[in-house]
């Protein structure tokens, strides 16, 4: 299976959770969109069978959803919808297993989970609302914020701090040969479950319901919102002789989200379940030391013949890039103070007069440094009274003499605070520069060479003030990029060595090993969290097999064959 098209099957269930209003069905339309175009045939209990039917409207939907990413995969119209089919045959299928698991108490829902799962649906509702108040405003013609602006549209990035998902344990035997080392894994299941239920236990959507219409208060602009939404849910249930006062029809649609978002916390307790077994996971450390040194390997062999591969690689894909060949690469971070729209304008008016030679290089230099000195520092998306060179000289001073531990907590500080470029916040890995190759614009690139300053660069040191067409930058050197372990002999090469010692020095780096000085996650980490998503992939195809073995289902290609063409 092609691998985008494998990652659908945990997003399938997402696809419904958006504003009913923007997939509107006329009454004339519905027989058409909820013909059957697969059936799962089910034993059940009483010696009957159980029938889920996969109608022609659900297609629609996902399609509508995942088209670029079908197209981008080379799929003809007949293709993607086949596959479709497939995919959502699987989720039903998986779904009705997790289901049977957690009825038997196999797998574990904890009122954590229900109160998040109660929560991600009220911000679902409410999502959707500001969605209809925006055009209540402007159909309105109101010059009034959004009332639910700051609810649902807050762009600042914050500080996740990782969360390990796993360690590797020494466990010792009888002597000193007799070592084995095993994977501990960290779930909320193993914690004690001490939360309390925010919410009335069996009154799941009665009480969502009373919490938005609590937040639309005495607003008219949210009552209209309201009233919009609701029409809408009646045009999408027109025919269906369902009640249609208000409450009910709202009540339905919250119903609805919440099943949807239930299902996907479904599959996610359902692939964990498989992951681990006595707090222990099914993943051993000899196969994540092999995934590492077959990567390790692939790269070398690929970048070895194809060179300018690497070279892409390295600057664009850097997660993707499993071996570096060579120590012409470093990582700098950055804080930028971003221009405002007005001043991007400014900034790209002077560049064409001086291409022009309407002005002189000079002057230009000049034009960006005053356009600089006025461009505002915010604080976590809130104006400051600082400007970018009172920023670096404030960093400067709480930088000087710290440790390296220390300078990087102080510069990730900033960097989150202050910095309005959320590419470098929560990554993996930190930007990357060439000595002779770059994606960054010069000027950028210029200076991040300099702090480079050809391999003496130290850890911490910053630029001065940088200003690109985006704003301005502080960058901060970070480091050489470099690999945690060599291939002097590609056919000898493997981390699973024979040799205790030797086996637990590659365990011990593969775990120090720090993808970023600004985040927690190691290189096993990275490795690890890998091989889950790639080992329950490959799990889930044989389990689905087994699954769909004493299953009756049907494809009925006919009642979707006119969308090929669509």
């Amino acid at each position: 299976m092609n691998k985008k098209i494998a990652l659908l099957l945990s997003c399938i269930l997402c696809f419904a959770i958006a504003l009913s209003g923007c997939n509107l069905f006329t009454l004339d339309s519905l027989p058409y969109l909820n013909q059957t175009v697969a059936t799962i045939e089910y034993p059940a209990s009483d010696g009957g069978t159980k029938t889920l039917k996969i109608i022609k409207k659900d297609l629609i939907q996902s399609y509508n959803n995942y088209k670029s990413t079908l197209e981008q995969s080379g799929y003809t119209g007949e293709q993607a919808y086949d596959q479709l089919i497939q995919l959502l045959v699987n989720k039903e299928v998986t779904l009705e297993e997790a289901r049977r698991l957690i009825e038997i108490d196999e797998i574990t829902i904890t009122n954590k989970d229900l109160n998040k799962l109660w929560d991600d649906t009220f911000k679902a509702m409410i999502k959707n609302l500001a969605e209809i108040e925006n055009e209540v405003i402007e159909s309105w013609k109101l010059h009034v914020p959004s009332e639910l602006a700051e609810e649902t549209e807050d762009e600042t990035t914050y500080y996740k701090p990782f969360e390990k998902q796993a360690e590797i344990v020494k466990i010792m035997g009888e002597t000193e040969d007799d070592v084995e080392w095993k994977i501990r894994t960290f779930s909320d299941v193993e914690n004690e479950d001490d939360e309390e239920l925010s919410y009335i236990g069996g009154r799941e959507i009665d009480t969502i319901y009373s919490a938005v219409n609590s937040r639309i208060g005495d607003s008219n602009i949210l009552k209209e919102a309201f009233k919009r939404y609701v029409k809408m849910l009646k045009l999408n249930e027109a025919g269906q002789n369902l009640s249609e006062d208000s409450e009910s029809v709202f009540k339905r649609e919250i119903e609805r989200v919440y099943n949807n978002i239930k299902h996907n916390l479904y599959l996610n307790l359902y692939s964990e379940y498989f992951e681990v077994k006595n707090g222990y996971s099914i993943i051993s450390v000899e196969q994540v030391l092999s995934y590492l040194s077959a990567n390790m390997l692939s790269n070398y062999a690929q970048y070895s013949i194809d060179f300018a591969a690497y070279e892409k690689d390295i600057l664009s894909a850097r997660e993707n890039s499993w071996y570096v060949m060579d120590d012409n690469y470093f990582y700098v971070s950055h804080i930028l103070v971003s221009f405002s729209d007005e001043q991007k304008e400014a900034i790209k008016s002077w560049k064409t007069d001086y291409e022009s030679g309407q002005i002189s290089y000079k002057d230009y230099e000049q034009a960006k440094k005053d356009i600089a000195n006025n461009a505002v520092v915010q604080d976590y998306g809130k104006d400051t009274t600082w400007n970018p060179e009172t920023l670096r000289n404030n960093l400067l001073f709480d930088l000087d003499g710290k440790t390296d531990e220390q300078k990087a907590e102080i510069f990730n500080d900033y960097m989150y605070k202050y910095s309005g470029d959320g590419g470098n916040k929560n990554v993996n890995y930190e930007y990357i520069v060439g000595t002779e190759n770059s994606k960054m614009v010069e000027e950028y690139t210029n200076a991040a060479r300099e702090l480079y300053n050809n391999g003496q660069g130290k850890f911490g040191d910053v630029s001065e003030t940088v200003v690109t067409e985006y704003g301005v930058h502080i960058l901060f050197y970070v480091a050489p990029v470099t690999n945690p372990f060599t291939i002097h002999n590609p056919n000898t090469f493997n981390l699973v060595s024979t040799n205790l010692q030797e086996l637990e020095n590659n365990i011990k780096t593969i775990t120090t090993f720090k993808l970023s000085p600004f985040y927690e996650r190691t290189l096993f980490d990275f490795v690890y969290e890998k091989m889950v998503t790639d080992n329950f992939s490959k799990f889930e195809n044989l389990n689905l097999s087994i699954l769909k073995k004493d299953l009756d289902i049907k494809i009925y290609n006919k009642n979707y064959s006119d969308l090929w063409n669509f």
